[in-house]
């Protein structure tokens, strides 16, 4: 068998893509954000149903009429998904297949997520262990940005720890419903103000809610511009969120990002941290790497 079905299928996206095995290449893929099941209305059948069509169309793109290996991770194993699965638990192993899973059909397997004593993730936890097995890291954090980035540590080749901030969520609360929304640009700017990202990045380092409402204190008495006080914001709310690295005994961070997410993390944390050593992967690398891991340890 030359290719696999890699599907990442979450709350708000659907995600499958056809993989060669030779280098990991995609060679076809469907993408459709009407699907994530915080937007269905489906049966459990009509959902597999769904998911079906989608191989057919990816394998009629390629003339592939085999039956290809198929791994789903994500919200599937949710009680909203295809199949609520119980969590995994941690540690868990970078090598074995250490996550709970189910095997809907003869070629299908759904993976869940994992638990700590205070916290969850389902999704995430495969592209740690795509990127760490890609690195072979036996020790490392990884930092995983967006609504609500994850800071995992791998120690001895084992997933020992994970914690969830609400950087992003927050980020956009902020920008929507407080007072600072009068400071903000109405729509975000994409490119980064560095001095302005820079700043409060610094401004970590102080009061949070004090420098929160100095974003619009600054405005009214310095004149400071909606577009720096995004930047400033978010450096400060990175910033916050990346205090916790100061103890890290590890050099290396594997950061699973993309776009204009992955380069403010990588300023971020050359500014901090700059004797860290920063490894990047995009969360569709990171994703496939982990699915192809897993299929291999099922196998």
């Amino acid at each position: 068998m030359d290719h696999f079905i890699s599907c990442d299928w979450g709350t708000s996206s659907f995600r499958i893509r056809l993989i060669q095995l030779s280098g990991l290449q995609v060679v076809a893929r469907l993408e459709n954000s009407k699907f994530g099941f915080g937007k269905l209305n489906m049966s459990t059948t009509e959902k597999m149903q769904l998911f079906r069509e989608s191989i057919a169309a990816l394998c009629k793109q390629q003339q592939i009429v085999e039956v290809l290996s198929c791994i789903i991770s994500g919200m599937a194993s949710s009680s909203i998904g295809i199949r609520e699965l119980a969590y995994g638990r941690l540690p868990m192993s970078l090598s074995a297949f250490d996550i709970p899973y189910e095997q809907l059909d003869n070629n299908i397997y759904l993976v869940s997520g994992v638990a700590a004593a205070d916290d969850v993730m389902r999704g995430e936890e495969v592209q740690i262990l795509g990127a760490a097995q890609a690195m072979s890291n036996q020790s490392a954090l990884a930092i995983l940005p967006g609504t609500h980035s994850k800071h995992a540590m791998l120690e001895e080749g084992q997933l020992k720890s994970f914690k969830t901030y609400l950087s992003g969520e927050l980020f956009s609360m902020l920008h929507q419903y407080s007072i600072l929304k009068h400071s903000l640009p109405g729509v975000p700017e994409e490119n980064t103000d560095l001095l302005a990202f820079e700043n409060g990045l610094e401004a970590s380092q102080r009061e949070l809610l004090h420098e929160l409402f100095a974003i619009r204190a600054r405005q009214l008495l310095q004149g400071k511009s909606p577009a720096y006080n995004q930047h400033f914001l978010s450096g400060l709310l990175i910033g916050t969120e990346l205090r916790s690295l100061a103890h890290l005994s590890s050099p290396d961070v594997l950061l699973i990002a993309d776009g204009a997410l992955a380069e403010v993390y990588q300023s971020a944390l050359g500014f901090l941290y700059p004797k860290i050593a920063v490894h990047l992967f995009s969360t569709e690398q990171a994703t496939i790497l982990g699915h192809n891991q897993l299929l291999k340890t099922l196998k």
